[in-house]
């Protein structure tokens, strides 16, 4: 992360075609303009919206599958259970379509 702020400051127009600048300057044109607080407090809002209501369902989900079922919702219950480890497992299997190993990318746990 710091050697993307650290590049972040090079001046790329001499080692390049790209005649780009990333400059001080370009951190002055971005934090001055007039739009740049608006989009910083849709950013907040988005992300503060979007986190408390992924936790609140996420919550919400792991109540309703720990409380014991009865008999004739035990086939919910599972469906359910299945959907959520589902979305946990596909981006690793997708990845392993595309030349990694499903096994091995969650053994790791990402």
């Amino acid at each position: 992360m710091l050697d993307l702020v650290r590049l972040s400051f090079t001046d790329t127009r001499a080692r390049t075609a790209w005649r780009y600048a990333y400059t001080l300057e370009s951190y002055r044109g971005v934090l001055g303009d007039p739009a740049f607080p608006g989009m910083v407090a849709v950013t907040l809002v988005f992300s503060a919206t979007s986190v408390t209501l992924q936790m609140g369902m996420g919550l919400a989900i792991a109540i309703l599958l720990r409380r014991r079922a009865a008999p004739s919702r035990a086939g919910l219950t599972l469906i359910a259970r299945v959907a959520v480890v589902s979305a946990w497992i596909i981006p690793a299997c997708s990845w392993a379509s595309s030349g990694g190993s499903c096994s091995s990318r969650t053994a790791r746990g990402s």
